[in-house]
């Protein structure tokens, strides 16, 4: 019987039976953009600051997975805005960093909010007043597993939660009872600041601690006859292309893999062994960035295209920016806030640890 691929070569010609080979890989293979992180946190555990993880929500949408604590209570101060209701304020799980910017910028530098984003622990300076929410969540987690060791004096912790225009919500524990309330925006209650944190196995600075240095990458391999290509092993090339689809190579890397029992190959662009340059030594502030990806069983390279990469490897650059602070610009917690909050395209702003990002 004859195969399809001679079927094929004998009506349409070799060249041909060629491309519909490698477009047959190509539209398996699937490129997704995700920051990898390759270990996971215990509730309890010391966090990569040096505090204590007391949330995991599961996944690293968002460019976090982790809530950590500080591993005190680190003073006193008013909330701020007594007699004003700002509006601006949030109490979900994940708000609390927005929050504290919103309010030193409406409130002024003389807040618990202001405490917290002025912290720094370990080299980390990326901490926020926790919502309410996410106080509720921090007392709840840890408290069930270790007890509630944080001591203030009065038993009242602040939220960087808004409840009205002269209060603002806390959590109360004295003698082993936990509740939650609002109190007077002018009383000096206290503060523990929170971090949103991913895996980092040897914490350093906040800007480059949470920003796991690979791009993840899957896809299936098939042969002419669409096929999965079972257990077998092939070699995997990745080259980054600069500014256009016909620029110069920035960086190859090469990885040699086994398929699985379905025909597909996971793994990591920025893991592999080098070919030409480093990943490290990417520049993601210059120019549009290309991935071209080829792969070789036994008989050749064979072409699986090239793609543009978008926004998320803009992160990786955000780490080599954490220096820059520019007070000029308008603070923003991440691109979907930035959009909400008025900015468009192309425009920038800055996180509460100083670095500079552009809207995309």
């Amino acid at each position: 019987m004859i195969s399809l691929e001679k079927l094929l070569t004998l009506h349409l010609g070799s060249k041909m039976v060629k491309k519909m080979k490698e477009l047959l890989l190509l539209i398996t293979s699937t490129l997704s953009l995700t920051l990898l992180s390759t270990a996971q946190y215990e509730i309890g555990s010391t966090g990569p600051a040096g505090g204590i993880i007391f949330y995991d929500k599961g996944n690293d949408l968002d460019g976090w997975r982790y809530l950590e604590a500080a591993p005190n209570v680190i003073g006193n101060a008013p909330w701020g805005c007594y007699g004003t209701m700002m509006n601006l304020t949030n109490s979900a799980i994940g708000s609390g960093l927005q929050n504290s910017i919103n309010i030193v910028n409406t409130c002024g530098p003389n807040t618990a909010a202001a405490v917290c984003l002025n912290y720094s622990l370990n080299n980390f300076d990326d901490w926020f007043l926790p919502s309410i929410d996410e106080l509720v969540v921090m007392y709840n987690n840890l408290n069930s597993i270790q007890s509630w060791n944080y001591n203030a004096a009065n038993g009242q912790y602040w939220s960087s939660t808004e409840s009205f225009n002269i209060g603002s919500y806390i959590i109360t524990v004295q003698s082993g009872l936990f509740d939650v309330a609002d109190d007077n925006k002018n009383w000096t209650d206290y503060i523990i600041p929170c971090r949103k944190a991913l895996y980092s196995a040897s914490p350093t600075n906040n800007t480059t601690a949470n920003i796991p240095g690979a791009i993840s990458y899957q896809a299936v391999a098939r042969d002419a006859q669409g096929l999965q290509l079972v257990d077998i092993n092939l070699v995997v090339q990745f080259k980054l292309i600069a500014d256009s689809l016909s620029g110069t190579p920035e960086y190859i890397e090469t990885h040699t893999l086994t398929t699985n029992s379905l025909g597909l190959f996971t793994t990591a662009f920025g893991a592999g062994i080098p070919v030409s340059s480093t990943f490290e030594g990417i520049n993601w502030s210059s120019g549009n960035k290309f991935l071209n990806v080829q792969i070789d069983t036994g008989n050749g390279w064979m072409d699986l295209g090239t793609q543009q990469l978008l926004s998320t490897p803009y992160s990786l650059f955000s780490a080599k920016a954490g220096e820059i602070k520019n007070s000029g610009l308008p603070v923003f917690t991440d691109n979907a806030a930035a959009l909400a909050g008025g900015l468009e395209a192309g425009d920038m702003y800055r996180t509460a640890a100083g670095v500079l990002m552009v809207v995309y």
